[in-house]
């Protein structure tokens, strides 16, 4: 799982003098910010780490997928859903799309499955507002009460986004769930994540890596 560094903030500088030497983004981060970073990951995986080997597990999620489904699994249950006026397909782009009710709002959220040996362990939606009314940070907003409003029990973490520093990262957890949310280019994210099985994939990434690193130093 890839994971932001918060509490990380760039310095803007308002009315800057031509012959002032432009700052790098490094030189604007602050030992201090650089200490609260560390302390607000380390909040987070402990949070991670006290949830991840709870029972019971949630498997069902978001429109009654299921972590562990397969992709034919994931397609029938398309259907599905498709069937039942659920899900629409956008003539745009051909992606399959749920019509979001944010309070007074409208927006639309596409599904994009991830999966592991051909078994679903991550289930993302992509939010976007439905009109160019609509802005994409009022979305956000929005969807963060929504998720607020509905996953009280669950352990809740909040922390900075160094690129869309007006929108903070949103984390729910609780037991073997993980729901993240925070905003690309592409709009709102939203993901919902079996823990143990991306715990294992981010092992096996960082063996891969060290061994490719290992192999260089050899090479060299």
């Amino acid at each position: 799982m890839k994971k932001v560094v918060g509490y990380l903030f760039l310095a803007i500088t308002l009315g800057c003098n031509q012959s002032q030497p432009k700052r790098t983004p490094a030189e604007s981060i602050s030992n201090e910010a650089v200490k609260e970073a560390v302390k607000s990951e380390d909040t987070l995986q402990a949070i991670i780490n006290a949830n991840i080997r709870k029972q019971p597990t949630t498997d069902t999620v978001f429109l009654g997928f299921i972590f562990g489904m397969t992709r034919k699994d994931v397609n029938s249950h398309v259907n599905l859903l498709i069937k039942e006026k659920k899900l629409f397909i956008n003539e745009d782009d051909q992606r399959y799309e749920y019509r979001l009710s944010l309070g007074l709002i409208k927006a639309n959220a596409s599904i994009a499955p991830d999966y592991k040996d051909n078994k679903l362990y991550k289930l993302t939606l992509i939010i976007t507002p439905t009109d160019d009314i609509i802005t994409e940070d009022l979305v956000y907003q929005q969807t963060a009460l929504l998720y607020m409003k509905k996953y009280t029990s669950f352990d809740f973490f909040k922390e900075p986004d160094l690129i869309n520093t007006n929108n903070p990262q949103y984390h729910w957890i609780k037991n073997n769930l993980h729901i993240y949310q925070h905003k690309t280019i592409e709009g709102t994210i939203v993901s919902y994540i079996n823990m143990p099985v991306e715990q294992a994939l981010d092992q096996k990434g960082k063996a891969d890596a060290d061994s490719a690193k290992l192999s260089t130093q050899k090479d060299i």
